[in-house]
């Protein structure tokens, strides 16, 4: 059997971090194909792909909660004879979309950093562990979990320290100086 009740604690607070986090994304969603109708198709679907990715783990999240919370087993709620496959599915989509969305982001550093090899090598890397120690947790590697998870997260942690400082190091300089908005008082 599994400790049901420690998931339910921290699936229930995960699920409603998530769910906000999810409608914010819709909200960017939005505002991207508002905003930006003329990119390329290539980009749109790279949006689109993790928007469809992000609803499926809010599916699966949604799903898990009625399990632990609703259903339980058998009439016996909290006791499940093994973890639901909507609880792999989940943390695999957990691992994949900041896989993707990271790598994007170092093809964008490799684009206004005039192919810094050094930098977008790192990220990916980096990315990429962070994808191997998540796959290796899912899927049991003989290896501490504990250790998978301070991998992921140290990793994960990195390389978006690394893209967020890369990004305002290289776009720093372009900056004009010149206000959005001018204010006239009367």
């Amino acid at each position: 059997m599994l400790p049901v009740k420690d998931i339910q604690k921290s699936t229930f607070v995960g699920f409603n971090i998530a769910l906000l986090m999810y409608s914010v994304s819709i909200c960017q969603l939005c505002y991207y194909f508002r905003t930006f109708p003329k990119d390329s198709m290539f980009h749109k679907c790279l949006v689109g792909l993790i928007c469809i990715g992000s609803t499926f783990q809010m599916y699966c999240m949604i799903t898990l909660q009625v399990l632990f919370l609703v259903k339980g087993h058998h009439g016996v709620p909290g006791n499940l004879p093994a973890f639901p496959w909507q609880g792999t599915a989940n943390t695999v989509q957990m691992f994949s979309i900041p896989f993707v969305v990271q790598c994007f982001y170092a093809w964008r550093l490799w684009i206004i950093s005039r192919r810094n090899v050094l930098l977008v090598a790192s990220i990916i890397l980096l990315s990429a562990s962070e994808f191997v120690s998540g796959v290796g947790f899912i899927f049991g590697l003989r290896l501490p979990a504990f250790a998978l998870r301070v991998a992921f997260s140290m990793t994960g942690v990195i390389a978006d320290v690394l893209i967020t400082g890369s990004v305002y190091y290289y776009l720093r300089p372009s900056r004009s100086g010149v206000k959005r908005f001018v204010y006239i008082d009367m």
